[in-house]
């Protein structure tokens, strides 16, 4: 499994992290206790998804479980961005055969409950 798209999604989550930190440091909201844990939160899942790429070359398992991470972070680092800015930077659209992280969610879940091996 190529992890083009997990670096992807996880260098964007960085960005839009590092953008967030720095708007709200000039901001009211950097003293609000919601704002505070929804970017500790974001930063719990930036670090998860880049250990987890870490050890993405032992298996397809953690393969999956890295692109996932990496993809939520993304997605939560989006959603703060619209919430805390009112602005959103485009996600990178990256090119490959990629299976739908719908589909990879399931294959994983199969691969955990019943030992169904992640191809």
């Amino acid at each position: 499994m190529s992890h083009i798209h997990t670096r992807a999604d996880l260098v964007f989550a960085q960005k839009v992290q590092r953008a967030l930190v720095e708007h709200l440091q000039g901001s009211p909201l950097k003293d609000d206790t919601l704002t505070i844990a929804s970017i500790g939160d974001l930063e719990v899942r930036i670090a998860a998804a880049d250990a987890l790429l870490g050890q993405a070359g032992r298996s397809s398992v953690e393969a999956a479980a890295a692109r996932l991470a990496a993809a939520e972070a993304a997605q939560r680092a989006s959603e703060l961005e619209v919430e805390l800015t009112g602005r959103q930077t485009p996600r990178p659209s990256v090119e490959g055969d990629v299976v739908p992280l719908s589909q990879l969610r399931r294959r994983l879940g199969d691969h955990y409950l019943n030992g169904v091996a992640l191809t």
